[in-house]
């Protein structure tokens, strides 16, 4: 499993800026950071994710091991975890990104996943997770579509 942390605005293409959705401002994407994974998560990998979430959303008053005590990047107003290189995740890995959410919204950060393959989009459909974290079909739309914890829009 790979991982990568950008910036939103790096992890957009000219074409995704002011594409389908609208156009997306550069003051949209400031504070948005996207988490690019690929491979396979699970119970091997996902510790991975796990701190790299933990590292940019947990609470600096979180107990030991579960806080980025003063590694939480200044103005992050929200986090999309891009698993369109992911081919397959346990409930581990969901657990993971359920966890990531539950750090983003004590903050008032959103929190968005995308997922292309459909062996994930049905994980996150029978296990009732798209429900609480609906998908989307790329960053673009994810970060179209960001809600703060108390449900403001960002943009």
């Amino acid at each position: 499993m790979d991982i990568v942390t950008v910036p939103a605005l790096q992890a957009l293409d000219r074409d995704e800026l002011s594409g389908g959705g609208g156009r997306l401002s550069v003051s949209c994407l400031e504070g948005v950071v996207v988490v690019r994974v690929s491979g396979e998560v699970d119970l091997h990998t996902g510790p991975a994710l796990r701190a790299v979430l933990r590292d940019l959303l947990a609470p600096p008053s979180a107990g030991p091991g579960e806080g980025a005590e003063g590694r939480t990047p200044d103005g992050l107003r929200a986090v999309v975890v891009d698993l369109a290189g992911v081919g397959f995740i346990d409930s581990y890995a969901l657990g993971v990104l359920v966890q990531g959410h539950r750090w983003a919204r004590p903050g008032g950060r959103a929190y968005a996943v995308v997922a292309t393959h459909e062996v994930i989009r049905t994980r996150f459909a029978v296990t009732g997770l798209a429900k609480v974290m609906p998908l989307h079909p790329d960053v673009a739309s994810a970060v179209r579509h960001l809600r703060a914890a108390d449900g403001a829009a960002l943009a």
